[in-house]
């Protein structure tokens, strides 16, 4: 979930939707089908440990699509954030706990309408988001629902807005609130 979650986001951010998903290994030949060959600047974003494709850079390269890059990563939410800062500027960033998937969906409008990038951080990455964070000058950073000890530990120095109001369904009213207040719906 972490990985398609991490791309649809960065695709939201940087204006290219709409992103297309490999579901299993025979579908890759199916989905270029739906790519017009004339497109430029795709993106292949691939799990190291479990691709469904090997390479799917060369089979679209040998289709006669141009310009195409493949990322090829354990890290995809992590080097996904990289890219956005680069490409984007975004120095806007949520930060949820990976058990909790349900805080990153409710997360997930917001985040686009108001420039975040959403950081799935847990004890075990928490050291390596820091070393990202502290290269970037961060304009916001929120803690959103529940988040490790470690980790807020780790990260207090960012000054993190805390988001936890006890319970998920207030925590995701909280959100729909900064939602509506931001302005932006029409951005999308």
């Amino acid at each position: 979930m972490e990985d398609v979650y991490s791309t649809m986001l960065y695709a939201s951010l940087i204006g290219k939707q709409p992103g297309l998903f490999l579901t299993s290994t025979r579908h890759g030949t199916i989905l270029l089908y739906s790519i017009p060959t004339g497109t430029n600047g795709t993106l292949i974003v691939s799990s190291r440990s479990q691709p469904y494709t090997v390479n799917y850079k060369s089979a679209m390269d040998s289709q006669g699509y141009k310009d195409v890059e493949e990322l090829v990563t354990n890290k995809i939410n992590l080097d996904l954030a990289k890219r956005v800062v680069k490409e984007k500027n975004i120095k806007k960033f949520i930060i949820v706990d990976d058990a909790y998937g349900y805080n990153a969906l409710s997360a997930a409008s917001y985040a686009v309408i108001d420039n975040y990038y959403v950081l799935f951080v847990n004890d075990r990455n928490a050291a390596e988001i820091d070393t990202f964070l502290s290269g970037i000058t961060i304009e916001k950073n929120d803690n959103f629902g529940q988040v490790d000890e470690t980790v807020k530990s780790r990260l207090a120095k960012y000054n993190p807005e805390t988001i936890n109001k006890g319970d998920r369904f207030d925590n995701n009213i909280e959100m729909v609130q900064r939602y509506l207040k931001s302005g932006n719906q029409n951005k999308y």
